[in-house]
């Protein structure tokens, strides 16, 4: 699992996931309470429109410290035979910030894939 430091007293936190490649996809985005299998945040969608796949992460940046994005995605490929690779990313913001992210590469199969990705919020004090 991925660390991700953050400020506590800094400006709100965010998510982005981004899909690079000729694929379909659905996801979920998730958040875990620090130490629990509480899920406090849901979202979820697709890559199939231009609709942004950004997330405000819920309440001030202190309280996120420890909690857990969780983020899974069923996907296909279009056309896995001209076009073989895909990238899933992951980027936490803190602001307009980049703070760091998760990229999952591979190639595509043909058949449907699946890509399951874990980040801990950890509080940079």
């Amino acid at each position: 699992m991925k660390k991700i430091k953050f400020n506590p007293t800094g400006p709100a936190l965010s998510a982005r996931l981004e899909f690079i490649g000729l694929f379909a996809a659905v996801y979920s985005l998730e958040i875990a309470e620090k130490d629990s299998n509480q899920i406090i945040f849901q979202g979820s969608g697709n890559n199939q429109n231009n609709e942004d796949d950004r997330y405000d992460l819920p309440g001030t940046p202190e309280k996120n410290d420890g909690r857990i994005i969780i983020i899974s995605a069923e996907f296909y490929g279009l056309d896995p035979i001209n076009f073989k690779d895909y990238k899933i990313s992951i980027s936490v913001f803190q602001g307009e910030h980049l703070l760091d992210k998760v990229t999952e590469k591979g190639k595509l199969t043909g058949k449907t894939q699946s890509s399951l990705q874990f980040i801990m919020l950890v509080a940079n004090v």
